[in-house]
């Protein structure tokens, strides 16, 4: 009876440590302000400039429905923490939805237009780290660092539990970033993805709110599997063909 006892908790405890995040970690920008990426290299959205936009990162949710609301989102660099930002009890969080590309920026606008479409859309949402003391979305609006010096994020949600991370360089075995380049995810975004991953990789090209791009620059991510959720037009038209066709019959 032990043994089986044992091997249930043991089986339990291995279901929870494989289970995905919900909420993960995209990309980030380590460029130095003073600098530009290597290589000639651009941003999708923000093209060639000083400094690649700034401090920011991005994360993508993966979970179809996330509630998160009182998260932490703790930024690391060079072995310390270097400040911890409260998202807010605002309702705008209690339902952030799969496949929604989410940026934390120190110098961008709050940007959070949100029109889901299968055939396009806008999936992207800005937040400013540090737009005021009224920020409505971050209960401590403040600055904060984003270097190459082993720069992490470890993502908690209102409980204190860890959600994703740390994930970042240093985390990651062989990835090493300098102050030319970007951190990104070279996979689909999906709860199969963890901090340890391999296929996390340093790179020239850069995607702020955009799906990152590999460093082969021969492939792009696919978001279709967790933006499933939004209903399929071409299918409702067909639901709703259908109907009138039934609705038709019966009258005659």
């Amino acid at each position: 009876m032990k043994s089986t006892r044992y091997a249930g908790i043991i089986l339990v405890l291995f279901c929870i440590s494989v289970q995905g995040a919900d909420v993960i970690l995209n990309e980030y920008n380590a460029v130095d302000k003073d600098l530009y990426l290597r290589d000639d290299g651009t941003d999708s959205r923000l093209e060639r400039i000083q400094g690649n936009g700034g401090d920011w990162f991005e994360l993508v949710i993966v979970g179809e429905t996330v509630d998160m609301r009182g998260w932490q989102l703790e930024v690391w660099d060079d072995g310390a923490i270097d400040e911890t930002l409260t998202l807010s009890n605002n309702a705008f969080w209690a339902t952030m939805r799969g496949g929604t590309i989410l940026t934390i920026s120190e110098d961008h606008a709050d940007d959070i237009s949100f029109t889901p479409s299968l055939t396009g859309g806008d999936w992207w949402i800005n937040i400013q780290s540090a737009d005021g003391i009224g920020n409505a979305y971050i209960t401590n609006p403040t600055k904060f660092k984003v270097s190459n010096k082993n720069w992490q994020l470890l993502i908690k949600d209102d409980l204190g539990n860890v959600v994703f991370g740390k994930a970042g360089e240093g985390i990651v075995p062989g990835v090493s970033i300098n102050d030319e380049e970007i951190f990104k995810l070279e996979a689909n975004p999906s709860a199969a993805i963890f901090p340890t991953s391999t296929l996390y990789n340093d790179g020239k090209s850069s995607t702020f709110g955009m799906p990152n791009i590999w460093s082969s620059g021969d492939e792009i991510q696919n978001f279709e599997a967790i933006r499933a959720w939004v209903p399929e037009p071409t299918a409702l038209l067909l639901l709703g063909s259908g109907l009138m066709l039934v609705l038709r019959r019966r009258r005659n």
